[in-house]
Parts: structure tokens; C-alpha cells; sequence
């Protein structure tokens, strides 16, 4: 097993401490990606852009050479795995025929067709509008249930959709939901 999970989009920072040194030494960074060790950079500090590498597993190690030929040093190498890119869930009308209601009738099922995936595959979910309608947002947890609002305004509705391992957000398609005006005299 991997010594962490990192996100896709993050950044990996890694220093070399209590070594000395000498102007006769020469550092590396050992990163294999499972086509053999290559060295990446000859310094002390390590700054890996993980979208660089892309979604795998790595091993990283640090080394110290004498210039004189006098041997090497390696550190234990750590094993490390760049989690999946996230990528958008999708969301649909239950009934995809209805697209305009009227005013303050039961809006159809809003329902989640395709969840979100990416990062450890576990997701919090939560409603959003951008047009009125929805005062709160609603939240979803449960991907049996589905959306209905008593409807008052035409708006757009979306799914958010949070990593629950910390590697961001992302949003779902927006669905608008056209509302015709209320009847009166």
C-alpha cells in the first residue's frame, strides 16, 4: 500500500533535512513510475506539479553521490499515489419530456444520472440554483432520493459535488426549469 494518496490536482513540496552539504556532493530526486528509476531534479528541495505525473502510483527517493567517486546514499524510498483527475456527475429530469411547468405546481423528479467519480469515488452532494426559486440549498445525500420544489420562477439547478477526501468540488450540467408566470386577473 502507498505511504499517501494525493490529489490530482495538487502539488507535491519535499525537502532533504540534516544532511550536509558539501560542494563535493550531488543530489537527486529518484522518481519511478514503474519504467525504472530516472532522476528528476539536483537539488535539495522537490517541487512536483501531480498533474504532471497524471493518476498512479510512484516511488520517490533522494539521493546523495560523491564526486569523487566514492559511492552513493539513498534515502528509503516512499510510495505515493496520485489520486483520479474529479470529473463532473450529471444530473436529468426524471421525465424528460416536462422542461416548463406552471406556476406553484410540484416540479418532476430532478434525479442524479451519473455520479461523480474521481479521488477515493466518495462524494457529499448539494443542490444549487442561480435564478431564485430555491431559497436554501438542498442538501444530498442519499442517491436514491430525488429533487422536487414547489415552483414560483424559472431557474437553473445544479449538483455540487464535494470530495469527501479533500481534493475539491465539482459541478454538475445545469438543468433550467422554465416556470409559466401565475395566472391572474
Amino acid at each position: 500500500n502507498p505511504d499517501a494518496a494525493l490529489c490530482f490536482n495538487s502539488n507535491l513540496n519535499l525537502s532533504a533535512v540534516n544532511l550536509i552539504d558539501y560542494p563535493f556532493y550531488s543530489y537527486s530526486w529518484i522518481l519511478d513510475e514503474g519504467n525504472g528509476p530516472s532522476p528528476i531534479n539536483n537539488e535539495t528541495a522537490l517541487d512536483l506539479n501531480l498533474v504532471d505525473l497524471g493518476a498512479g502510483t510512484y516511488d520517490l527517493e533522494f539521493q546523495v553521490l560523491s564526486d569523487f567517486t566514492c559511492g552513493q546514499s539513498s534515502s528509503q524510498a516512499i510510495q505515493f499515489e496520485v489520486l483520479p483527475e474529479l470529473a463532473e456527475p450529471e444530473i436529468a429530469f426524471q421525465d424528460q419530456n416536462l422542461q416548463t411547468f406552471c406556476f406553484g405546481e410540484l416540479s418532476p423528479g430532478l434525479t442524479l444520472s451519473q455520479e461523480a467519480t474521481g479521488s477515493l469515488e466518495s462524494f457529499s452532494y448539494t443542490w444549487q440554483t442561480s435564478m431564485g426559486g430555491l431559497n436554501d440549498n438542498y442538501i444530498f445525500n442519499d442517491f436514491e432520493d430525488n429533487l422536487f420544489i414547489t415552483l414560483e420562477d424559472t431557474l437553473s439547478i445544479s449538483l455540487l459535488a464535494t470530495d469527501d477526501y479533500g481534493c475539491g468540488s465539482v459541478i454538475s450540467n445545469e438543468i433550467v426549469v422554465n416556470v409559466y408566470p401565475e395566472l391572474s386577473l
